[in-house]
């Protein structure tokens, strides 16, 4: 219900509405960043707050670390916001650069692992959308950011957990923690026991208790910090292949709207690879996740995909009329 809310709200198709809410979004989402970014480098946030954690920020989040977390989800919905709004001002791509230079370096300095690689690939999959004169500006930029962070090693904690631990990690056999790696197995073995429809959502933390499944404080959790682990104990078989099916649709429709944007370079299939790209990363399927049937983290997923897809059918339709936005 709240996906075709959202969704029908969003296809309006007005363009007063639209470039309303997104000047809307990026207002409170660029507060967000900078107001962490203010914390990180001067000590405390708009509001002389502090995150009570070695290493870690959350800005306005206060000790609820979902700051990376929540700026990687909707980074997408910031790129396309950014694009309705301001994709005819001069030097509209050097401005989309700072921000999106910003938006790194507090995502990586939340200290929230998985929301930076995701950041990292989600750039990835977007880089065959710069221009080749910028290409050298990027990597060349990347460069120096990386020798500068890799100076000051000792200082910056987030560099060993991203990069040298996982490394030390891979060597030595343990490329996930103990403590997933027993949330995981006892997952597996509560989708061996029901294996077409699960123990039902929530349930994990209640059948993780039983003798049957607990070993230690490590195989116990409110959920196993994985969605397509959580949704294969929770909702078994076919929980777990609607989940997968979403998720290689929107990969499939990822590529699929790239090869066309290099044959035709239209506007509709340029912001379907943002969308597509930025979906695929919300479900990816080799990260550490929270709890998908958590209310906010729910509310926050029906949002962006029902977001998306109005946005897509918006600039369909555009492209249809031979319109540009």
């Amino acid at each position: 219900m709240l996906f075709l809310i959202i969704y029908n709200f969003i296809n309006l198709k007005e363009i007063k509405f639209l470039k309303f809410f997104s000047l809307s979004f990026l207002v409170i989402y660029n507060f967000l960043t900078l107001d962490a970014f203010k914390e990180i480098y001067f000590g405390s946030n708009f509001f002389g707050y502090f995150t009570n954690h070695p290493f870690r920020h959350s800005g306005l989040f206060g000790d609820e670390l979902i700051l990376g977390s929540f700026l990687q989800k909707f980074y997408s919905v910031f790129l396309i916001s950014f694009y309705i709004c301001f994709n005819k001002v001069k030097n509209f791509s050097v401005y989309l650069f700072i921000n999106i230079l910003i938006i790194f370096f507090v995502i990586q300095s939340t200290g929230e692992r998985s929301a930076f690689y995701l950041f990292i690939f989600n750039n990835l999959l977007l880089i065959f959308l710069i221009r080749r004169k910028y290409i050298i500006i990027l990597i060349s930029t990347i460069l120096i950011l990386a020798f500068a962070t890799f100076l000051n090693l000792e200082k910056n904690n987030n560099i060993k957990r991203y990069f040298i631990n996982p490394i030390i990690s891979t060597f030595t056999g343990n490329i996930i923690s103990t403590e997933y790696n027993e949330l995981f197995r006892v997952s597996f073995n509560m989708f061996l026991d029901k294996k077409i429809i699960g123990y039902g959502p929530k349930q994990f933390r209640i059948i993780c208790k039983k003798e049957k499944y607990y070993k230690n404080k490590n195989s116990c959790s409110t959920h196993p910090h994985n969605f397509y682990v959580q949704i294969l104990a929770e909702t078994g078989i076919v929980g777990f292949l609607i989940l997968l099916t979403i998720y290689i649709i929107n990969f499939k429709k990822y590529f699929q709207n790239l090869l066309l944007y290099n044959k035709d370079k239209s506007e509709y299939h340029l912001i379907s690879i943002v969308i597509y790209s930025g979906l695929s990363m919300l479900i990816f399927p080799f990260t550490t996740t929270g709890n998908i049937f958590n209310n906010w983290l729910s509310y926050l997923i029906y949002f962006i995909f029902a977001y998306s897809y109005g946005i897509i059918d918006i600039f369909k339709f555009y492209n249809n009329e031979k319109k540009n936005f």
